[in-house]
Formats: C-alpha cells, structure tokens, sequence
C-alpha cells in the first residue's frame, strides 16, 4: 500500500479523542479545587468571622451544624445532650453548638423565650426533622400557634376528660384481659408489656383523633403495621434531626411521589367522612374542621390535616406509653412503693371485682403524687432521649 496513504486521515491517531479526554480531566480537577477553596473558606468564615464566632463551643459545630449532631447523636447514640452539659462546665452558660445556634443554661432567658405571649419564632429546621410544617407542634408562628393550640385546649379539659373517661377504663380492662391471655397460656410466654402499652395508647388516642380505635391490643403479640410504623418512624428520628433539609425535601416532593418513597399506612379520615353512611366521630379532627372555633382560624385542607392527624397520633402514643412503660419498671423495682400503692388501692378496692374507675382513682393520694411524679420524670427522660 502506497505509504502516503497511510499516513492519510484514515490512519491518523484519534487527537480528537484524547483531547476530550484531556479536558474532562481539566474540568473535574478544576471543581475539585473551586470546592475545596469554598469549604475552605467557609470553614475558616464561620470559625473566626461569623456573627457568632465570638462565643465558645465545639470547633466542629462552628463549622457543620448536620455533622457535629451526626457524630453525637448518631455515632454516639443520644450523646449530645451530655456533650452540652461539659460544654457548659467549661465554657459557661453560653456555648455554640451549631453555625448558627447557641445553647443557654438560664432558667430566667428559658421563661422569657417560652411564656405566654413571647414573639420568639420557633427554628423551622429543628421542626422539620420532628413534626410537620402545619401540625400543631411544626407552626414556627407564634400567632399561628397560639389559634391552633385554642381549638384544640377544650379537648384536654376535666370535663372533656370525665367524659372519655369510661371508654378509656373499657380498653385499659381488655388491656389486663390480654395480659391474662398471654400469660396464661399454655407456653407461659412472658408478656412484652412495652408493645402492650404502645398497643393500649394507639387504641386510646386513634379513636380520639380518627373515631375508631385501630385494634392494635387485638394483633398477635401486640403487633400492628400501624404501631410498627409509627416506631420506626421515631427510631428514624435522630437522622431527620441531623439533615433536616433532607426531610425538607422529603415533605416537598408531589404526593405521588412521596406516597410511593414514603408510605403511611394510617390516614384514611377524608375517605370515611365522605362516607354518609359513616356515623363514628372523629372528636379532634370534627373539631379542627369548625370554622368558628377560634378568631383567625380557617379549616385545614385534607393535606394538613392528615399531617395534625399524623402528628397527634404520634405524640400521643409514644409519650403516654413511655410514662406507662417507665412508671411500672420504678414500681416494681421500689418494693416500698409497690406495697404501699398496693395498700392503698386495696383498701379503696377490697374487692377484686370493683372497677377501678377514673372517679374513684383521682380522690387516692398516693396514686396520683406517683402518677405525678412519674408523669414528670417521664417528660424528662423522653426528651433526653429524643
């Protein structure tokens, strides 16, 4: 073959290529370095420049607020509270624990952002990994708040309460039922008081806010898909809390979207209400749907009210069960307690066969200072943990 040929553009080396080659390499070094300038100069902004660089704390939380509660509150399970509480031993009331947050050890600073009527806006990213935008808990506005929590307060007055009373009584027997059930079996199997109690408390509040109890206590070994789903939406807490832009995210994707990536298996009010033939009340969600309730306040759509609904179910259940849970481990632990309880409940109760009843309950002195007291470090150690 005539060598001119081929050195002829039919035999020429692929330039074209590695020149392509060549500038992809020019292009993702060349965003590497621009990313490693940015955080560089964003790490040494907030640690020295930043309107808060002024006050101590951890360098890493000056410098990612997501990564600092990653590593104590994920890596080192539930460890940032602790991690706080040294901060203050060093430091003093004041510490930084995130880019744009700061924590204060002051009960009088802790009254005057909390009480009735303060302005304060809440943290909208703090709420994003915890609640709802348009529950109850999630409104960061204070007016808005403030006309959210006046429908719902005539809910949780003594009347009100008097007069679920009974059907709470009626669960809380099918409840011992159960248990008897369980562990009067033919294996003795032991008896998971903590699924129990979740299960008592899902029925409870589900027919508080939805009008019909879910029937969890009745599901083999107190399981439920509603029960396990609301749990591991609590496990899963401590990630939303760290990236909250991702649940952000998350909450704004279409529905279609976010119903197939993130399905709740609960919420199926609007479809029962629609039904003429549906005769059960739904006492919280009737009352959030009045006009006339409270001065500014306008009826939530469907989508916001499955999100109180959601919301109110969660709360409801998990702090409630948690004190159950925690009141009868101190109980049985405290033998003095326990027998002095016994005592007097005997002695209001000297049959067996007596209902202990909600109106009876309330007038024994020792039942309701334990109650109490429970109730109180119940809150404590609950929030610790979330």
């Amino acid at each position: 073959m005539n060598q001119s040929l081929m050195n002829g553009p039919l035999f020429s080396e692929p330039v074209i290529h590695e020149d392509v080659n060549s500038r992809t390499k020019w292009v993702t070094l060349g965003l590497g370095v621009l990313l490693v300038v940015f955080y560089t100069y964003q790490m040494i902004h907030r640690s020295f420049f930043h309107p808060l660089a002024k006050y101590p704390g951890s360098v890493l939380a000056s410098v990612s607020t997501e990564w600092y509660e990653w590593y104590w509150n994920i890596h080192k399970p539930g460890q940032l509270l602790f991690e706080i509480e040294r901060l203050h031993k060093i430091h003093g009331p004041i510490v930084r624990i995130g880019v744009n947050e700061l924590h204060i050890n002051d009960p009088e600073f802790f009254q005057e952002i909390t009480k009735v009527g303060s302005k304060f806006l809440k943290e909208p990213k703090f709420y994003w990994g915890i609640s709802f935008p348009t529950s109850s808990i999630g409104l960061v506005d204070p007016i808005a708040h403030r006309t959210r929590r006046q429908i719902l307060n005539p809910l949780f007055t003594s009347s009100r309460i008097q007069q679920i009373a009974p059907g709470i009584e009626a669960k809380a027997e099918h409840l011992c039922s159960r248990v008897d059930e369980i562990a009067g079996s033919r294996l003795h199997a032991p008896v998971n008081l903590f699924a129990a109690f979740k299960s008592f408390t899902m029925d409870v509040v589900s027919e508080m806010v939805f009008g019909q109890a879910f029937g969890v206590m009745d599901s083999p070994g107190f399981r439920h898909p509603h029960l396990e789903a609301l749990h591991d939406a609590v496990e899963k807490a401590w990630f939303a809390r760290t990236f909250p832009t991702l649940v952000w995210i998350s909450l704004n994707l279409p529905d279609c979207v976010s119903t197939n990536l993130f399905p709740v298996p609960i919420l199926e009010f609007g479809k029962e209400r629609a039904n003429p033939e549906n005769k059960v009340s739904a006492v919280i969600l009737e009352q959030l749907l009045e006009p006339n309730e409270a001065r500014g306040h306008s009826p939530p759509s469907a989508h916001d009210l499955n999100e109180e609904a959601l919301t109110l179910l969660t709360a409801g259940n998990d702090t409630t069960a948690h004190a159950m849970i925690l009141g009868t481990y101190m109980i049985c632990s405290t033998p003095e307690v326990q027998m002095r309880l016994n005592e007097e409940l005997n002695s209001a109760f000297p049959d067996l066969n007596d209902r202990i009843t909600y109106e009876r309950a309330k007038n024994l002195p020792y039942l309701v200072g334990g109650f109490e007291f429970i109730c109180f470090i119940s809150f404590l150690e609950h929030f610790t943990l979330i």
